[in-house]
């Protein structure tokens, strides 16, 4: 981990955590979110702001002794971490959008989306500033969903962290003898016009799972992170703005994404 200091010692108190129910008029729902921020003299009017799907999952990755150290040990900027809870509606608000999973999952990710962009953003640019970059982030399915938001709105988003990302996320039944086919990310990608502009995080460990469809000795969730890699490359998306993380010994679950979580919440602050 980057051991650069930005701030002079003693700066940080503890970590402020407050849990916001949001009326999503889009979603026709209250939306629950945990904020958490730093308990510091004034905030900067550019502080960025981290939201994460799943974010009733925070907890139980640690989120507050991990966000505190890197703030204490001064390896990050003060930053803002929002955790949007999701509900029993998850596998059809938490989906892409123009393309359905081939099961119908993610029809209500449309309206997911909007409601991060028209609603809830414009609320925190409110509270903490219009200038604040945004990120978006999110653990399996919710990564899956991250990383089809911010590729739907690049204005709004600096950078995104996609943590055992569910990307093989289809919009047709599986085809054994074409097993890398109607893969929603990817087409998504080579459809963009322009180079997209953000910072790509990705990250898989390497006994998330078994399945290794293509029969190529990698498994699923490693093969189809590096495949979306090489697609914004394609796009002539930089290396220096792609990052993959890959955990030896790493499985599909909240262990896991706390080995990672510093190194993402460090790459957002570079």
């Amino acid at each position: 981990m980057s051991t650069k200091h930005y701030f002079r010692k003693y700066l940080y108190t503890p970590i402020q955590e407050k849990r916001v129910h949001f009326l999503a008029d889009i979603l026709e729902r209250v939306v629950t979110m945990d904020i958490y921020q730093p308990k510091i003299r004034k905030l900067a009017p550019n502080i960025p702001i981290l939201l994460f799907n799943d974010g009733q999952d925070l907890e139980k990755i640690q989120i507050k002794p991990i966000f505190r150290k890197l703030l204490t040990n001064r390896h990050i900027k003060p930053c803002i971490i929002v955790g949007i809870h999701s509900n029993a509606n998850r596998n059809h608000e938490l989906g892409t959008t123009q393309f359905l999973e081939s099961n119908g999952y993610g029809k209500d990710a449309a309206a997911y989306q909007d409601f991060i962009i028209h609603q809830l953003i414009p609320y925190l640019k409110d509270q903490f500033g219009e200038r604040s970059p945004f990120f978006m982030a999110g653990f399996s399915l919710g990564g899956l969903s991250a990383l089809d938001l911010v590729l739907n709105h690049p204005d709004s988003f600096a950078g995104v962290g996609v943590f055992s990302g569910a990307l093989w996320w289809r919009d047709y039944p599986f085809i054994p003898s074409q097993p890398n086919a109607n893969l929603i990310i990817p087409r998504k990608i080579q459809s963009l016009k322009d180079t997209p502009k953000q910072k790509f995080w990705f990250q898989a460990g390497t006994l998330e799972e078994t399945s290794d469809r293509d029969n190529n000795g990698v498994i699923d969730v490693i093969d189809d992170s590096l495949r979306t890699i090489q697609e914004l490359k394609k796009k002539k998306v930089p290396q220096q703005r792609i990052t993959y993380v890959e955990i030896k010994g790493g499985k599909h679950d909240y262990a896991t994404w706390r080995k990672a979580m510093g190194g993402f919440l460090v790459f957002c602050g570079r």
